[in-house]
């Protein structure tokens, strides 16, 4: 089964959210290796593996990384590769401080549990109880717990655009959560279901914040970065350790990016270096240890950080998927732990599992190939002489019962659920003893085994990975992890079949309109007819165009984030073309059904019946369209604001 990542890195999240990948597919456990890149012999030494990593980075046109590994016998080895700052040519090294992404949240679930070891903090405790004032909607009787938070099970909607897009230096965590609050609303009873959100470990931050009576970030600094000897690591990097930070990048590797000041710095700031980092895996490796021997965490305490308690997955016996700001990862056979990050200007990635080591890789780029391809090797060595453990013997079960066709109940950002309700609907059928789950739209199918009362593992997983609730839902942690629920064949096919039609019908009209268009320029169509196709033209027209500004957006603009977040040309020509796409929409329906009823007392000559019934068909088509993107909020979308 391949697995996918979870990053703090709002580019990457916009596109995902626009194409309608975070609609339905909410990404937290684990990325996917290019399962398509050739195979290539595992570095066998330290050296060969310095030298891999120094032509991964050249083939990429990468400008640099930070890379550290914890061997099995506990040793620390880190290194840079490339540049930390390709202007003034400086190479990265071992101690450069590269932005981390949403591996900050590590720290943040690590903050959590050495209060909850002295006693200070209770991570079934209610946040309501803790902190005074609201911090999110929750219309549900059961309350938020700050292990809700910390695991994504609290149910919120991940941060909006004008989140994403805020660059505020000075913010505290108050303010951050004063910036835009609508975003943190609770959508279904929290405990239930995992999805992804930015804002949960900012709001478990300022929950530890007044807890302990300090600021997050300098609370952190003491009780943390110091006792582990990670001196490096900052919250706020551009102002503290200028010198050091390296220079970030956007995809080219040669345009560089300003430092992006995130409003939810505990989700997404940290900087630090390859080997404090390595550090940090080191402690969980060690099971708690710290640097200087003693203990800094319970070895029972590591192990609750990896394991997921507070989803209906958990509850049904699955071990894997997102535990309290570490996740699981299965690769080759082998189960990982860690985290990804990701960032304006920087990737990064670490991997661990007990008895094999594990590694550390950071990119100053928004490059995901290099850093897979880092990640491919920095994996090859680990396992170069390793076994995989064998999986989880097959069990029964009733196959025929779990067949039919599922869609996602679950989304990282509400505001696209409709588009992934639309696109990543699964089938499910029983083959030869397995499930095979197909994307409803086509495509390579996962692949579950059954292990026995309702729980199931991918092909390649040595554990379970899947399981069924007895309300019928199905709940993933490897890969896309989602929980989907059961749906008609009826609601499938209807919505494929008019979403097809509504599609065909507009691209017919502007086809057609390369032959009468020049006709009617030429004068050579009767003014009255053409007068009757213009209306549902033009909506066809803003439509398209519609979809093209976006594309433009996306692609021709400084920085597309900013771009959409914040009242630009950008943004407001969306709105606007929007807004004008529903008015000609229902303005060509009134026109042309005041059309038809004059034309039944009187019929044009040159108007047949076959061409009224098209455009009528047509102006239903966009109305159609218009309601639905009306009824989930795209018609007139501000978002600079939303």
């Amino acid at each position: 089964m391949t697995t996918t990542t979870t990053i703090f890195e709002p580019r990457r999240a916009l596109v995902l959210c626009c194409i309608a990948a975070v609609a339905g597919l909410t990404p937290t456990a684990a990325r996917a290796d290019d399962e398509a890149a050739p195979a290539e012999a595992p570095p066998r030494t330290l050296e060969e593996l310095e030298e891999r990593l120094g032509a991964i980075i050249a083939e990429q046109k990468a400008p640099g990384a930070g890379v550290a590994l914890v061997l099995p016998d506990g040793t620390l080895w880190a290194r840079g590769v490339g540049l930390a700052d390709v202007a003034s040519n400086t190479e990265a090294t071992a101690d450069t401080l590269f932005r981390v992404g949403s591996i900050s949240k590590s720290f943040v679930s690590i903050a959590a549990m050495r209060l909850v070891e002295r006693g200070e903090l209770d991570l079934n405790a209610p946040v309501c109880d803790l902190v005074a004032e609201p911090l999110f909607s929750n219309p549900f009787d059961a309350p938020v717990r700050v292990v809700h938070l910390l695991e994504h099970t609290a149910g919120l909607d991940d941060i909006h655009l004008p989140e994403y897009a805020a660059n505020l230096p000075g913010i505290s965590l108050r303010e951050a959560l004063d910036h835009h609050p609508d975003s943190r609303t609770v959508r279904w009873r929290p405990g239930e279901h995992y999805a992804y959100s930015n804002s949960g470990p900012t709001v478990a931050a300022y929950v530890l914040q007044q807890v302990t009576g300090e600021e997050f970030e300098a609370w952190t600094r003491a009780e943390i970065f110091a006792p582990l000897q990670m001196t490096s690591a900052s919250w706020r990097a551009a102002q503290e350790r200028p010198e050091r930070l390296a220079t970030g990048y956007r995809n080219d590797g040669t345009t560089p990016v300003p430092f992006w000041h995130i409003t939810m710095r505990p989700s997404g700031s940290l900087s630090l270096s390859a080997t404090d980092l390595g550090r940090f895996m080191k402690l969980l490796l060690d099971r708690g240890q710290g640097p200087d021997g003693a203990p800094y965490l319970t070895p029972a305490s590591v192990a609750r950080i990896e394991t997921p308690q507070t989803s209906r997955a958990a509850a049904l016996g699955i071990q894997t998927g997102y535990g309290l700001g570490n996740y699981t990862e299965i690769h080759d056979g082998f189960v990982f732990q860690g985290h990804d990050g990701g960032i304006q200007g920087g990737v990064a990635s670490y991997r661990y599992a007990p008895g094999l080591g594990g590694y550390v890789v950071m990119v100053n780029a928004e490059d995901g190939a290099s850093l897979k391809a880092l990640e491919r090797a920095l994996k090859g060595f680990l396992l170069r002489d390793a076994s995989a453990p064998a999986p989880t013997p097959r069990g029964e079960d009733a196959l025929a019962s779990y067949g039919g066709y599922y869609e996602p109940l679950t989304t990282r950002a509400e505001l696209f659920r409709f588009i992934g309700e639309l696109l990543n609907m699964q089938r499910l059928e029983p083959v030869e003893g397995r499930l095979h789950m197909t994307p409803a739209l086509g495509g390579e199918p996962e692949v579950l085994v059954p292990l026995g009362d309702g729980l199931f593992r991918g092909e390649e997983d040595p554990v379970a990975t899947a399981a069924f609730s007895p309300d019928g839902t199905l709940q993933l942690t490897s890969g896309w992890a989602r929980t989907l629920r059961p749906i008609s064949a009826g609601r499938v096919w209807t919505r494929f079949i008019v979403t097809l039609m509504c599609l065909l019908w507009v691209a017919s009209s502007l086809v057609f309109a390369l032959f009468w268009g020049p006709r009617a320029l030429l004068g050579k169509l009767p003014r009255q007819e053409a007068r009757r196709r213009v209306p549902t033209l033009f909506s066809s027209a803003l439509l398209v165009g519609w979809v093209a500004l976006f594309q433009l957006t996306m692609s021709l603009a400084d920085d597309p984030l900013v771009a959409l977040g914040t009242p630009t040309a950008w943004s407001m020509g969306l709105c606007v073309v929007s807004l004008a796409y529903g008015v000609f929409s229902v303005a060509a329906a009134v026109w042309l059904g005041s059309l038809r009823r004059r034309s039944e007392e009187n019929p044009p000559r040159r108007w047949t019946r076959a061409a009224r019934a098209y455009n009528l068909s047509l102006a239903g088509a966009h109305l159609f369209i218009t309601i639905y993107l009306l009824c989930h909020g795209f018609i007139g979308l501000r978002t600079w604001a939303y």
